[in-house]
């Protein structure tokens, strides 16, 4: 529900924009850090579910730079009206978290971003490492903003690609070397990533007066993001080809050590110095084996789960100082058929679900979305209809008990009517002027995912929540529908151009027990008028059991 703070920002906005702007001076509600107590993350003394969104660049020295929207406030500190707009937009929406980088160098795609979170950029074998001042300002004035709007952030503190100062800038700007991996095991890179580290956590925030190790807006410090090696590493690394490695399979290797080792020895220098916070690893969910998948799972995609990508997701997930599981799951670009959704729900999405819950951890959904470029690398089709398998995601993963289910991205309207973000997974989050969330496009599977755990995850009712119907769905007159799978589903914009009539009745009774079934041409259609949903016959269809 939308707070009278925030009912008071939207009105200045609007008012401002046509005069002037002023800083924001609103002050920051009190707040407690999330925990996680018997397997579930809490915050206060209730159950702490959650919808976020990925905003990565939002902290950035540069995103919406320019003396047009940096405004001096009476205490001469530099304010950022437009990340005001941001949290505005995700707190009006319900988003309760967002999961943006805290790390960030010159020169490696930052997107024409001025600044860097490292005031010594080159030769740190010879100098200390220091933070940039004038570059985390922004970063504390993001934190201050997440406090006052009631967001929690997640802070990942490194990158294992090499953009915004990935693992391979650490390892060559201190030791000279351009193997990435030997930032898991060179002490010298150690001892300068932990300076960095130990930097970011004892750092005072200029607008809140906060440590970051003490600040509860911060929901969890994580790893890394997306720790692993390049493919088949800790078999090549011993002189075999990676076509060998590939015909050998990876079992007599240790796969997994060199992250299971960092994840352990960082995770435990972390919580040294900040025991507040909580830790994730960041982890996209690969496996070192399939030897605790179904079986059914074993015939397809077995990169995922053969320890290729050197990470040992089991493994890792009995770290004790790790406190909550994540998942990065993108079916397009992981190249899955939209036909073999059942694969990514049962052996990735349940699988690490179950991971989470022997090892007594929540576990987030923490990436997901689908490129709307057609020249997108993998499985096209998802993008015809963003809408419905952003949807699906949510609902599988909510199903198989994830506490949190984020999107990549996001991006709320800003004042000058522009999404906050703009890459080929981006859609925007419209507001209305009365402050409601206005349901378009994929805004349709976001709405009914905030109200799924906002309201129903809650009071353990997650399975009747409701998703967004594919495209071509017959609904009813209340534009209730039934999906691919016989769930129910929901079509809120007549504008869409789907008719809302009635099923067509099966003809020959080939359906499953609760009345369903497709149709030759995959239309959903009715086996007799006795089922579930009551629709008068629409003439008869030829008719297949699901």
């Amino acid at each position: 529900m939308r707070t009278p703070r925030v009912y008071l920002f939207a009105l200045i906005s609007s008012l401002l924009f046509c005069l002037s702007l002023a800083p924001i001076t609103s002050a920051r509600p009190q707040q407690e850090f999330v925990r996680v107590e018997d397997g579930r993350f809490k915050l206060g003394e209730k159950d702490f579910f959650f919808v976020g969104s990925n905003f990565y660049r939002l902290a950035l020295e540069g995103r919406f730079s320019g003396q047009d929207y940096n405004v001096i406030d009476d205490k001469g500190r530099v304010t950022y009206p437009l990340v005001d707009d941001v949290f505005a937009g995700y707190a009006d929406a319900g988003i309760k978290v967002v999961r943006l980088w805290g790390f960030f160098c010159q020169n490696t795609n930052a997107s024409g971003s001025a600044g860097s979170f490292l005031l010594t950029k080159q030769g740190l074998a010879q100098n200390p490492v220091e933070l940039d001042d004038a570059a985390f300002r922004r970063m504390d004035y993001v934190l201050d903003a997440a406090g006052r709007y009631g967001v929690k952030i997640i802070l990942p503190l490194v990158n294992f690609e090499p953009e915004y100062c990935g693992m391979e800038w650490w390892v060559e700007n201190t030791i000279g070397a351009k193997d990435k991996h030997l930032f898991y095991t060179d002490e010298k890179v150690w001892q300068k990533f932990t300076s960095y580290v130990h930097g970011i956590l004892n750092r005072r925030n200029v607008y809140s007066g906060l440590y970051y190790k003490n600040d509860p807006s911060i929901l969890s410090f994580e790893l890394a993001n997306e720790p692993h090696t390049k493919d088949y590493y800790e078999c090549t690394v011993s002189g075999v080809t990676e076509s060998e490695c590939r015909s050998r399979g990876m079992k007599n290797y240790k796969v997994g050590e060199l992250v299971y080792n960092w994840l352990k020895r960082i995770s435990l220098y972390v919580k040294s110095v900040d025991p507040h916070h909580l830790l994730s690893h960041g982890e996209e969910g690969y496996l070192a084996s399939g030897d605790t998948m179904d079986s059914s799972c074993l015939d397809r995609h077995q990169w995922i789960f053969n320890g290729s990508k050197g990470t040992d997701y089991e493994r890792n997930a009995t770290i004790p100082s790790i406190d909550f599981l994540t998942a990065h799951v993108y079916p397009d670009s992981w190249n899955i058929p939209i036909n073999e959704l059942w694969w990514v729900k049962r052996c990735v999405i349940e699988h690490r679900a179950d991971v989470a819950k022997r090892n007594g951890k929540p576990i987030v959904l923490e990436e997901t979305g689908f490129s709307e470029r057609p020249d997108s690398y993998g499985q096209k089709e998802y993008k015809l209809d963003r809408p419905y398998y952003l949807s699906k995601m949510f609902r599988m993963s909510t199903e198989a008990g994830f506490a949190g289910t984020m999107v990549w991205q996001a991006a709320p309207l800003l004042r000058t009517d522009r999404p906050a973000e703009d890459d080929d997974f981006t859609f925007p989050l419209r507001i209305k002027n009365n402050g409601r969330f206005e349901t378009t496009g994929e805004g349709h599977a976001m709405r009914l995912q905030i109200d799924c755990m906002n309201q129903l995850a809650p009071l353990g009712l997650a399975a009747q929540c409701i998703s967004v119907c594919p495209k071509n769905t017959r609904v009813d007159s209340e534009r209730m529908g039934i999906d691919f799978e016989g769930n129910r589903c929901f079509l809120p914009d007549p504008a869409a151009g789907v008719p809302a009539t009635p099923f067509p009745i099966c003809d020959n009774g080939s359906a499953d027990a609760s009345g369903w079934g497709w149709t030759t041409h995959q239309a959903l259609c009715l086996a007799h008028p006795e089922s579930a949903l009551q629709f008068p016959q629409a003439g008869g269809c030829s008719c297949r059991a699901p």
